[in-house]
C-alpha cells in the first residue's frame, strides 16, 4: 500500500496559474464540453422521445422555452406509432432504459450532495479546438435544472418537472473554455433581468446565439432551427470545419454538476494581487477558551486544545471515528470565542448534519447553509427582514452570564491542575524510572524489607538521585550483603586480624602470609614455654617470685648475687623475646595485651596460652579466610561516609534483607525528595475528576444560551446606525428602485458581509456557492474548515482556503481520492483515472499539523472494523465494545457467471436477501445500502428490484420504506460518507462462461487508489456487513501469498477481505487473528495505538500480588480487552461476568493535555457495559499501602450482591 503523493505542494504564483488552467481547461470528457450522448447509459439525447410519440421532443422544447413551471409526462400511453412492432419496442426499451439510469445517477448524487445535478442542455455550439485540430467540442449553450421522477410500479412511466427553484443557467465551463483557447476572445456575460424569471424564450435564446457566432466568428441565423437527433463524434469531425463554428439545435438530458467559474475568477483575482494573499496567518488565535457543549473524547478534545496554537490543522479522521462530532465541537468552540466560520463541503449532506447537530444544541439559527444561491437566498433574506421589519426580535435567552463565565474560568482551571497532576505520575524521576515506577518499587520491596529500620534510616542529604549514584548504591548493597552474610557468623580471631592485612585486594599471598604467621607463632609460643620452663626449673621459686618481678629491692640484690645476677639477665632476655613476640602477634592480631603483664610469671603463662588458643582458632577458621578478607577490604574501600553509615545500619539492626530494605528506603527518600521538587501534585483520589465532570455537564447545559445572548448582542450593534429602509431594498423580495431585480447573496455579502456574519457567523457552502457569493478577500473568516477533504480537488478548495485565517482540513488519508465520475456526466469506468491532487494531499505536504482521531463509534461489533483498523491504520482505532454477542461479517458464496461488466447471480442472491428483511419490535426495517464494484452491477442490482416490485405490492411497499430510511445501490467511487445498519456488498467479478476467472478490477488493482475503494466499501456498516462474491475461494484463499509480493493494496487486500468475511462468517477466530497479523506485518502505517496491550508495568505487577490478598485469583482478569479498550484489572463475579475495573495511573496517555478525558471516557463506556470503575493512584499506595488496601477490601465488599462471591 503506498501513501498519497509525496511531493512538497507549495503556495505560489505558479501553483495558483495552474489550479486556475485546469479548471479553465475542465475535462474534454466531462458532459459540458462534449455533450454527445453516444453509448453513454446515462444521457438521453431528447429526440428520442419521438420514438414514444410523434414530436413529443419538440412538446418538452415548447414547454421548456415558455414555462416557468410544467410537468411533462413521458410513458406507455404515448406509445402510437406506426412502425414494425419489435423495432418500436426495442427504441422504447433503449428510451426507457436511460432514462432509469439517469434517474439512478441523479437520485444518487442528490443523496451524496443534496444539489440537484440533473439538467436538460440546448442547443449545441460545435466547433473544433484552435489549439488542438482534432478536438471537436459539442456543448450546450444553456443547461436548464429539472427534476426526474419515475411512477414506483412502473419503468415507462416518467415524469420531467421544472418549478421556480429551478434555474437557467449559462454553459460557464463553455464560456471559460472560449477564452482559454480563442486567445483574445472574451463572450459577454448574460444579463441577469434574462435568467431572473427562470424563462429563456426562443428569442432570448437566438439572441444569445447570435452573439456567440458573432465573436466566433460565424455567420449569424435568423430563426431557431428545428430539433434534431445530435450527431454522434465521428460525424460532428466529418462535417465541423475549422474556424467555422456551428449550432446543432440538438437536447440532451443529464448529470450537469455544478460549473467552476466563480472559482476561476477567484484564482485570477488572487494572482493579480498575489502579495495580498498567504497560506500562514501570522496574527493572533482566535481561542481563549476551550469550552464546548459537545460531548467528546480525547482525541476530539485534542483538536480544541491544538486550535490555540496551531493554525493549520489536518484533522485525520478514519470511517466511523465521529469526524462531524468533532467538527461541531469546534464550531460550538468558535461560537463561544466570537469566531467567524467557513465550512466547505462538496456534499450538502455533511453540512446538514453539521447543522442538525448544532440545531439539537439550539443554534442552528447562527448557521447559513447555502447550496442554491437563489433558492437559498430567500431563507437568508426571511431572517434578516423579520427582525429589521419589527415582525421578531433577535433571539435571546436567560443565562447568568457571570455565573457562566465564572463555571468556564473554573474549568480551564481545574484542567491545568489535573493536567499536571497526572503528569507528574509520569515523570521521570530516576533515568527512566517514573513517579509511578518509584512507587512500584517500594511495593516490590514493601514484604521483604525492613520497615521499622527505614524510619531509622531518615533521608540523607548526601544523596543526589542519580541514575549513576543509584546504580552504585545498588551495587554497592548487593554486593555488601552478599560479602558480609558470608562472614555474618564468623566470630573468634579471624575477626581480630589487623585492619592493614586488608588494605589490598585478597590474593593468595595474603593468605600464605596468614597460614606462615600461624605457623611462626607456633614455633615462638613453644620456644618461650620453653624458655620459660628452663629458667623455672634453674632458678626454682626465686624466678617465679623474682626473677620476672622488676622490683628495685631485687635490682640492688642482684648486684651482690651472681645467681641473682644471672637470673635478672635471663629475665631480660625472657622480656625482650616477649616483647617481640607481642609486638608481631600485634601486627597481625589485636589483642589487649600490656606491658603489665610482662612482670608477672602467672600472667605471662596465661598471655601464652591465649595467644596459643588464638592461633590454633584461628588455623581452624583458616578456610575462610578468603570470604573475610574479601568482606574486610570491601569495608576499608568505601569512601562515601553515607554509604558507610548505611552498611553499618544495616549490621546492627540485623537487617535480613539489605537489598530491599535498602530500595524501600531509596526509592521512598527519592520520592520524598522529588515530591518537594515538583509543580504541583499527584492525583490522590476522584474529586478534580468529578469537579472537572460537573463542569463539562454545567457547561454542556449553559455555553448555547451564552452564545445565543452573546451573538443576539452583535446583531444589535450590527445594526446600530443602519436604516431600515436601505436595509429592507438591500435584503429586498424583489426588484425596487434602488436595484432592478432581487439583490443577490453575492452583492448582499460584499456590501454588508459583517452584518450578515453578525446573524450567520457560520457559513456552510460548497466551494461553488463560496465563490460565488463570498468576496474574494484574505482572512475573511477566522477560521475555515473543510469536510471530506480527501475527495475535494485542491483547484476547487484553493480560493476557500485562502479566505481563513486558521485553516482546518478534516479528512481521512486512506480513502476515496477526488473522482470524476459525475463531474463527466456519469460515464466515468471504473478503469478512469484523475490526476487532480486532493486538498488533504496539499495540506499533508504542507507542513499543516497532523491530529487523529482515535476512537470507533461506528461499528457496533469490533469485527466490523479491525479489518482495516489492522491493514490501514496501524492498528490505532480504538472500536467500542460490543453489546451483544453475533457474527457481524456473513459470506455468501454465490459463485456466479460474470457477463457484461456484471452479475445477475449475486444481483438475486441480493433482491432474495432484502427479502427476508423484517421488522424490529418498534415495527422499524433496519437501514440497507448496497455497495458494487461498478456501475453496470449497481444497475443490475436496480433492474432486479424494480422488476420485484411490479411484481409484487407488498415488496413495493416494503422498498418505499426502506427507500425513506435512505436505501441506496452505489458503487465504489460515491459510497463514501455514507453509513447504514447493514450493508451488501456485491462483489460482481467472477468466472466467465468458459470457466475463466479473470483478474481485472479496474481501480481496486491501482496501487495508491485501490486499497482506498475497498477501505471505504468495508468500512459502511453499522449492524452487519453482506458479502455477496462469485470469486473462486481458491484464488482468494492465496491472500497471503499475495500480500507478502504487493502488499495491503491491489487484488491482495481485496481477496484478504475476502477470506476474513469467510472466517468471521463460519468463526473461525484463529483464523481472523491470523488474518489480521498478516495485514499489521504489512501495513504502512506502525502500531500507533494509544491504548495498547502490553504487558504490566511493574507497578501494575506488584499490585496484582495485594490484589490476590483480598479477592480470589480465578476471578480476577489482568489486562482484560473491551472493544479496543484493556483494563488492567478486572474482578469477576462467580458467573465469569466482569463487574468492577481496577484503574491505574500513570498510563502513557496521561502525558497528554487530554489526560482527565482518557479516564472518564473509559469510565463511561465501562459504565455503559455494567462495569464499575475503581481508581488505583499510586501515590496513595507509596504513602499507605495498608489503608489502600483497606479501602480496596471495603469496596469490594460494597459491591457484594454484584459479585456474589465470599471474600477469603
Amino acid at each position: 500500500m503506498k501513501d498519497d503523493k509525496t511531493e512538497t505542494i507549495k503556495y505560489s504564483k505558479a501553483l495558483v496559474s495552474t489550479l486556475e488552467q485546469k479548471l479553465k481547461v475542465g475535462n474534454l470528457r466531462a458532459i459540458h464540453l462534449n455533450t454527445v450522448p453516444g453509448n453513454s447509459r446515462s444521457r438521453l439525447d431528447i429526440a428520442q422521445l419521438n420514438s414514444l410519440q410523434n414530436n413529443l421532443s419538440g412538446a418538452f422544447i415548447e414547454e421548456l422555452t415558455t414555462k416557468q413551471q410544467f410537468d411533462f409526462n413521458i410513458g406507455s400511453s404515448y406509445q402510437h406509432l406506426e412502425e414494425d412492432e419489435i423495432e418500436r419496442e426495442l427504441l422504447n426499451e433503449k428510451v426507457f432504459r436511460k432514462l432509469k439510469n439517469i434517474h439512478i445517477d441523479y437520485k444518487t448524487d442528490y443523496q451524496d450532495h443534496g444539489v440537484n445535478s440533473l439538467g436538460f442542455g440546448y442547443p449545441m455550439l460545435v466547433f473544433r479546438n484552435p489549439k488542438v485540430n482534432k478536438q471537436v467540442i459539442c456543448a450546450p449553450l444553456f443547461i436548464w435544472r429539472v427534476d426526474l421522477n419515475k411512477d414506483p410500479q412502473s419503468l415507462s412511466n416518467w415524469q420531467i418537472t421544472k418549478n421556480e427553484e429551478h434555474a437557467v443557467l449559462i454553459n460557464a465551463q463553455l464560456r471559460s473554455f472560449i477564452e482559454s483557447e480563442f486567445d483574445g476572445l472574451k463572450l459577454p456575460p448574460i444579463s441577469e433581468e434574462m435568467l431572473a424569471d427562470g424563462i429563456i424564450d426562443k428569442d432570448e435564446i437566438l439572441e444569445v446565439v447570435n452573439t456567440t457566432l458573432s465573436i466566433l466568428g460565424t455567420t449569424q441565423l435568423d430563426t431557431i432551427g428545428k430539433l434534431t437527433t445530435l450527431s454522434d463524434k465521428k460525424t460532428l469531425d466529418k462535417i465541423t470545419e475549422k474556424g467555422k463554428p456551428w449550432i446543432s439545435w440538438s437536447g440532451v438530458l443529464g448529470i450537469y454538476k455544478a460549473q467552476r467559474e466563480s472559482i476561476i475568477s477567484d484564482l485570477k483575482e488572487v494572482q493579480d494581487n498575489y502579495e495580498e494573499f498567504d497560506m500562514d496567518y501570522q496574527g493572533m488565535t482566535y481561542q481563549k477558551y476551550t469550552t464546548s457543549s459537545i460531548t467528546v473524547d480525547p482525541s476530539q478534545e485534542r483538536l480544541i486544545h491544538l486550535l490555540g496554537t496551531e493554525k493549520k490543522l489536518i484533522i485525520q479522521g478514519p470511517p466511523g471515528t465521529g469526524k462531524s462530532q468533532s467538527l461541531t465541537a469546534i464550531l460550538t468552540n468558535a461560537l463561544e470565542n466570537n469566531a467567524k466560520c467557513l465550512v466547505v463541503c462538496e456534499k450538502k449532506t455533511a453540512l446538514e448534519v453539521l447543522k442538525s447537530n448544532l440545531s439539537k444544541l439550539g443554534l442552528g439559527h447562527l448557521c447559513a447553509v447555502i447550496d442554491d444561491v437563489n433558492k437559498d437566498r430567500k431563507y437568508i433574506v426571511d431572517v434578516i427582514r423579520e427582525i429589521v421589519d419589527g415582525k421578531t426580535d433577535v433571539a435571546s435567552t436567560t443565562v447568568n452570564t457571570t455565573n457562566y463565565k465564572s463555571i468556564r474560568n473554573k474549568y480551564e482551571k481545574v484542567k491545568e491542575n489535573l493536567r499536571t497532576k497526572y503528569k507528574n505520575a509520569t515523570i521521570n524521576v530516576l533515568g527512566d524510572y517514573t513517579w509511578k515506577d518509584a512507587v512500584a518499587e517500594t511495593l516490590t520491596n514493601y514484604s521483604d524489607s525492613d520497615r521499622a529500620i527505614v524510619q531509622k534510616m531518615g533521608v540523607k542529604n548526601e544523596l543526589y538521585f542519580t541514575e549513576q549514584e543509584f546504580e552504585e548504591l545498588t551495587t554497592f548493597i548487593e554486593d555488601a550483603e552478599y560479602l558480609y552474610k558470608k562472614v555474618a557468623d564468623l566470630d573468634g580471631p579471624i575477626t581480630q586480624l589487623d585492619k592493614s592485612l586488608f588494605a589490598q585486594k585478597y590474593t593468595q599471598a595474603a593468605r600464605l602470609k596468614i597460614i606462615s604467621f600461624i605457623e611462626e607463632m607456633n614455633k615462638t609460643i613453644n620456644s618461650l614455654e620453653k624458655s620459660f620452663d628452663e629458667a623455672e626449673q634453674k632458678y626454682e621459686v626465686d624466678f617465679y617470685e623474682k626473677g620476672v618481678s622488676n622490683n628495685w629491692l631485687i635490682y640492688l640484690k642482684s648486684i651482690f648475687s651472681s645467681r641473682l645476677k644471672l637470673m635478672r639477665i635471663t629475665t631480660k632476655e625472657l622480656q625482650s623475646q616477649m616483647f617481640s613476640f607481642a609486638s608481631e602477634f600485634d601486627q597481625i592480631i589485636e589483642s589487649d595485651q600490656n606491658d603489665y603483664l610482662f612482670i608477672h610469671y602467672d600472667l605471662i603463662r596465661a598471655y601464652l596460652k591465649e595467644c596459643s588458643n588464638t592461633i590454633n582458632s584461628l588455623n581452624l577458621n583458616i578456610v575462610n579466610y578468603k570470604e573475610y578478607h574479601d568482606w574486610k577490604h570491601f569495608r576499608l574501600s568505601i569512601e562515601k561516609e553515607h554509604a558507610n553509615k548505611l552498611v553499618e545500619i544495616l549490621i546492627t539492626t540485623e537487617v535480613q534483607n539489605w537489598s530491599a530494605t535498602f530500595k524501600y528506603w531509596y526509592f521512598n527518600a527519592l520520592l520524598i525528595h522529588v515530591e518537594g521538587q515538583i509543580d504541583g501534585e499527584q492525583n490522590q483520589d476522584n474529586q478534580l475528576l468529578h469537579q472537572i465532570e460537573t463542569l463539562t455537564e454545567e457547561i454542556k447545559r449553559e455555553q448555547a444560551k451564552f452564545i445565543i445572548q452573546q451573538h443576539g448582542e452583535y446583531i444589535k450593534k450590527a445594526l446600530l446606525g443602519k436604516t431600515k429602509q436601505e436595509l429592507k431594498l438591500l435584503f429586498n423580495y424583489r426588484k425596487n428602485k434602488a436595484h432592478g431585480a432581487k439583490t443577490s447573496l453575492r452583492k448582499i455579502l460584499a456590501k454588508e458581509f459583517d452584518l450578515f456574519t453578525a446573524f450567520f457567523p457560520i457559513t456552510m457552502v460548497n466551494p461553488v456557492v463560496c465563490s460565488s457569493i463570498l468576496p474574494m478577500q484574505a482572512e475573511l473568516y477566522d477560521v475555515v474548515i473543510f469536510d471530506e477533504a480527501s475527495q475535494m480537488r485542491l483547484e476547487d478548495a484553493f480560493a476557500a482556503m485562502l479566505r481563513g485565517k486558521h485553516k482546518i482540513i478534516s479528512g481521512d488519508v486512506h480513502q476515496m481520492p477526488p473522482s470524476s465520475y459525475f463531474s463527466k456526466g456519469g460515464d466515468v469506468l471504473l478503469e478512469d483515472d484523475d490526476d487532480s491532487d486532493s486538498l488533504l494531499t496539499f495540506a499533508k505536504n504542507s507542513a499543516f499539523k497532523f491530529s487523529y482521531l482515535d476512537f470507533h463509534y461506528r461499528s457496533q461489533h469490533p469485527h466490523l472494523i479491525d479489518f482495516s483498523n489492522a491493514a490501514f491504520y496501524g492498528a490505532r482505532l480504538i472500536p467500542m465494545p460490543n453489546v451483544e454477542n453475533y457474527s457481524p461479517i456473513t459470506l455468501h458464496q454465490v459463485d456466479g457467471n460474470y457477463k457484461d461488466r456484471s452479475n445477475a447471480d449475486e444481483a438475486s442472491h441480493i433482491l432474495e436477501y432484502i427479502k427476508t428483511l423484517e421488522e424490529d419490535f418498534r415495527g422499524n426495517y433496519p437501514s440497507v445500502g448496497v455497495a458494487t464494484f461498478n456501475m453496470e452491477q449497481r444497475n443490475v442490482i436496480w433492474d432486479h428490484i424494480y422488476k420485484e416490485c411490479e411484481y409484487s405490492a407488498l415488496f413495493n411497499k416494503k422498498m418505499q420504506r426502506l427507500t425513506t430510511d435512505g436505501f441506496f445501490i452505489k458503487n465504489l467511487e460515491n459510497i463514501q460518507g455514507d453509513e447504514r445498519d447493514i450493508i451488501l456488498l456485491s462483489t460482481t467479478f467472477g468466472k466467465n462462461k468458459e470457466g475463466v476467472f479473470r483478474q481485472l478490477f479496474g481501480q481496486l488493482n491501482n496501487v495508491e487508489k485501490g486499497y482506498k475503494l475497498l477501505n471505504v466499501i468495508v468500512t459502511r456498516a453499522k449492524k452487519e456487513m453482506h458479502v455477496f462474491t462469485s470469486f473462486p475461494s481458491e484464488v482468494y484463499s492465496r491472500y497471503a501469498q499475495e500480500i507478502a509480493t504487493s502488499g495491503n493494496n491491489g487484488k491482495a487486500i481485496l481477496y484478504a477481505y475476502i477470506a476474513y468475511a469467510r472466517a468471521c462468517s463460519n468463526g473461525r477466530e484463529e483464523e481472523r487473528i491470523q488474518i489480521l497479523d498478516t495485514l499489521k506485518d504489512h501495513a504502512s502505517e506502525g502500531i500507533k495505538s494509544v491504548i495498547k496491550s502490553e504487558d504490566k508495568h511493574l507497578f501494575e505487577r506488584e499490585l496484582y500480588t495485594f490484589i490476590t490478598s483480598i479477592y480470589p485469583k480465578n476471578q480476577i482478569e489482568v489486562n482484560y480487552k473491551l472493544g479496543g479498550f484493556y483494563i488492567d484489572f478486572v474482578l469477576k463475579d462467580t458467573n465469569g461476568i466482569p463487574v468492577i475495573a481496577l484503574e491505574c495511573d500513570g498510563k502513557p496517555y496521561h502525558t497528554s493535555n487530554e489526560s482527565y478525558r482518557y479516564d472518564l471516557h473509559r469510565e463511561g463506556i465501562l459504565a455503559q457495559h455494567g462495569i464499575v470503575t475503581y481508581r488505583i493512584w499510586s501515590t496513595n499506595w507509596w504513602q499507605d499501602v495498608e489503608g489502600e488496601l483497606k479501602k480496596l477490601t471495603h469496596f469490594i465488599a460494597s459491591k457484594q450482591e454484584q459479585l456474589t462471591t465470599v471474600l477469603p
